[in-house]
């Protein structure tokens, strides 16, 4: 996968960042993850190595195609748990599960990504993880993130955009 994103200068999460995101999803004990912007599965691709026999991961993309891709690479690996394939928005995605999730990645639309974690917040399971992918290229600094997850919105996205 990581030469197929080379080839292609498609940007991924990078080795060492899926150890991060598959480190956490253990350490977590993650039955159900979610990603908003999957591209063509690399960061999925590790996080389902920490993921159970009956955990959970849905993948999604406004490209098909790079779904379609996901679903070749990811059908090569020994996971058999449920693995969903959204195309389209991520966050129409988000509103047709239930959570609780134990993993949340956004990794999507930089400007959408305070409107994902607040659509992700009250569906969090109780020390769930969320990780936001390359926030400081985005409206979003840490601080922003920290605020969001504990609640302190208080109109943050009109400050940001």
């Amino acid at each position: 996968m990581a030469t197929y994103g080379r080839e292609q200068r498609f940007p991924i999460v990078g080795p060492e960042t899926g150890q991060f995101l598959q480190t956490l999803a253990t350490l977590v004990n993650a039955r159900r993850v979610f990603e908003f912007g999957s591209g063509f599965g690399y960061s999925a691709a590790w996080f389902i190595d920490a993921l159970p026999a009956n955990g959970e991961i849905v993948l999604t993309d406004y490209d098909a195609t790079n779904l379609e891709r996901a679903e070749a690479f990811l059908s090569r690996s020994d996971y058999r748990g449920e693995v969903h394939y959204e195309s389209g928005d991520a966050m129409e995605s988000f509103d047709r599960y239930d959570g609780p999730w134990d993993a949340v990645l956004i990794d999507h639309d930089k400007s959408q990504y305070m409107d994902a974690l607040e659509l992700a917040r009250p569906r969090l399971a109780e020390g769930a993880v969320v990780v936001a992918d390359n926030i400081l290229r985005g409206p979003m600094s840490p601080a922003d993130v920290r605020a969001a997850l504990e609640g302190a919105n208080d109109d943050l996205s009109e400050r940001l955009y």
